[in-house]
């Protein structure tokens, strides 16, 4: 029997995963700001100013990779990008 997803189910899926994506890199962002006090671009420029700190290093890496995440996933849910319509053919052709 063939697996039949209606495009309103698969569109829900997608819209789900991109608010849990939107969640966790905004969540990222939140506990990166409180544990250093400072916006991303204030400890970008103190990082590069100080001496090396390697634990210091690996937080810019990961929060500015949340910050390029949001900015995706915001760029993806705006209206003018169809990706939606894309999601679902793909998803329609894998499921033929």
């Amino acid at each position: 029997m063939p697996l039949i997803v209606s495009k309103e189910k698969l569109l829900n899926i997608y819209k789900a995963e991109l608010l849990y994506e939107l969640h966790r890199a905004s969540e990222c962002i939140r506990l990166f700001e409180a544990k250093y006090g400072k916006s991303f671009e204030e400890f970008k420029k103190e990082l590069t100013s100080s001496s090396e700190n390697f634990e210091a290093w690996d937080d810019y890496m990961e929060w500015k990779a949340c910050i390029k995440t949001l900015d995706t996933i915001k760029n993806l849910s705006s209206p003018k990008n169809r990706i939606t319509e894309i999601v679902f053919l793909l998803f329609s052709a894998l499921l033929l």
